[in-house]
């Protein structure tokens, strides 16, 4: 997967300092909005709109593990 280097913080329940993580992101994709489960991993999902169109977006959801390894 070729894409845009992105840095996300996740912050763990009891502790003050995020967790930062280093992730490749799919050429042309956005990070819109993002989550965590209850094992800690992030669930994000991955947007693409030609332009900034509403027409034609292409979207994914995409699961890191609390380290940023691909899961799904």
């Amino acid at each position: 997967m070729n894409g845009n280097q992105a840095c996300l913080y996740q912050m763990e329940l009891g502790n003050n300092k995020p967790v930062k993580m280093e992730v490749p992101v799919p050429d042309g994709m956005d990070i819109s909005m993002m989550t965590c489960d209850g094992k800690g991993n992030l669930c994000v999902l991955l947007t693409q709109a030609p332009k900034g169109s509403f027409e034609n977006v292409r979207s994914c959801l995409w699961k890191l593990s609390p380290e940023g390894k691909e899961l799904e």
